[in-house]
């Protein structure tokens, strides 16, 4: 028996051996990957994230409502300034309805926000829009005050498209 257990020792010992130890790393990985990169952004860039509106919407709706047509008014007032700014308008839902009826309902919201823009004169070229629907709450908890600041278009603003500068959206 001490024979058998001698011979098979060394054999047991190999296959818990760590295979391929002395192997370099694979090319291009990177075990703790850094942040990206923001690209640099002067300070009249930085104020026009500051000053970007987020815009707020009824229950059930995509209509744009006075002050969120103000808020808008800001904006294309900004993008007028600042021509290398693009902006990625969002748009959002409280939980209630169904995820389909939700990216829809955010998608005809990012929409009207961009008719807008582009009515006041912003160049079409500059705006793009997603839907979220109900999956970047602002607010995790139930009830009207809660649900209200989920109806909101928010806006991720780019300078000459080289990435996120920063902006309302989260």
């Amino acid at each position: 028996m001490r024979c058998v257990l001698l011979l098979l020792l060394p054999l047991g010992l190999s296959a818990c051996a760590p295979k391929h130890l002395g192997d370099p790393p694979v090319s291009g990985f990177d075990p703790a990957p850094s942040e990206p990169a923001k690209p640099p952004t002067t300070p009249e860039v930085q104020a026009v994230v500051r000053n970007f509106e987020r815009v707020q919407f009824p229950l059930d709706s995509a209509e744009i409502t006075a002050s969120g047509k103000a808020a808008l008014q800001d904006n294309v007032a900004l993008l007028s300034a600042h021509l290398d700014i693009q902006v990625e308008i969002q748009g959002h839902c409280d939980e209630r309805g169904s995820t389909d009826y939700n990216l829809a309902l955010g998608q005809k919201r990012a929409q009207a926000v961009k008719r807008f823009l582009t009515a006041a004169g912003a160049a079409p070229s500059r705006l793009a829009i997603v839907s979220y629907g109900e999956e970047r709450p602002l607010d995790r908890r139930n009830g009207d005050v809660a649900w209200a600041e989920n109806r909101r278009a928010e806006f991720r603003v780019t300078q000459g498209g080289d990435g996120q500068v920063a902006g309302t959206a989260q």
